[in-house]
């Protein structure tokens, strides 16, 4: 599944790198601050990643200290492409300053997040479900 648009199922660019974990992509941002541009970058690489397996993508935001706007808006239509494939998108290893803005502008309401790489990949896991005829026609999940 993977590794048909993936080299050895591992991707690696000066903004991210990925590698497939239990049918999971798990991906993480080589910049400790996101600005527009790099958002925007980052964005196009993820849903790549994303496309590749099916929407289950675990992102670690280790390091990444300093995030703009556009990137959480990147990340908030990133959570709906990946719900559209099929899958869940769930960020880990946010720094307590990045956490804290999630929670405070209320993006954690939209955004699922996990403490460990191992949580966000049970979270993905569990958390995705197939859509059903009806949903994919809509555009949303099948009840």
């Amino acid at each position: 599944m993977v590794g048909d648009f993936l080299p050895q199922s591992v991707v690696e660019d000066a903004l991210v790198f990925a590698e497939e974990d239990q049918g999971v992509m798990v991906a993480s941002i080589g910049c400790q601050t996101v600005r527009e541009w790099q958002a925007a970058m980052i964005r196009g690489r993820l849903e790549q990643v994303a496309g590749a397996c099916a929407g289950r993508v675990a992102l670690s935001l280790a390091g990444v200290t300093g995030v703009g706007s556009a990137f959480v808006r990147d990340l908030i239509r990133l959570t709906d492409h990946c719900s559209t494939l099929g899958g869940r998108l769930v960020l880990y290893s946010l720094s307590s300053e990045v956490q804290a803005l999630f929670k405070t502008a209320g993006f954690d309401q939209k955004l699922h997040m996990a403490q460990t790489r191992e949580e966000a990949i049970s979270a993905v896991t569990s958390g995705a479900r197939r859509r059903g005829f009806f949903g994919r026609l809509m555009g949303r999940h099948a009840a």
